[in-house]
């Protein structure tokens, strides 16, 4: 099994949707085995916290879990809702 990050887009309480970056957890064929909450960028230094930073970053160009649905899936940013892809569109 392995992680990384992942942008995460899910619908709040009032129907909005909200970006985040999450821990994925994937087998070793990509499939999804977990994710975790929201995770903060933190470090123990400054270039610690820039390393994150720049995982983080990378996050940005792979798949997004969509949390929209009844099921968690990782899907392409063009397999998401039009209300989802209308968020990624804004940033």
């Amino acid at each position: 099994m392995t992680w990384r990050y992942a942008l995460a887009v899910e619908a709040d309480a009032g129907g909005e949707h909200v970006w985040t970056i999450r821990e994925i957890h994937t087998s070793d064929r990509g499939v999804l085995r977990g994710y975790s909450d929201p995770v903060p960028a933190l470090g123990g230094s400054r270039g610690d916290l820039l390393a994150q930073c720049d995982l983080m970053m990378a996050a940005a160009t792979g798949r997004v879990l969509d949390l929209t649905g009844d099921q968690p899936r990782m899907v392409h940013r063009h397999q998401l809702t039009l209300a989802a892809r209308e968020g990624w569109h804004r940033g």
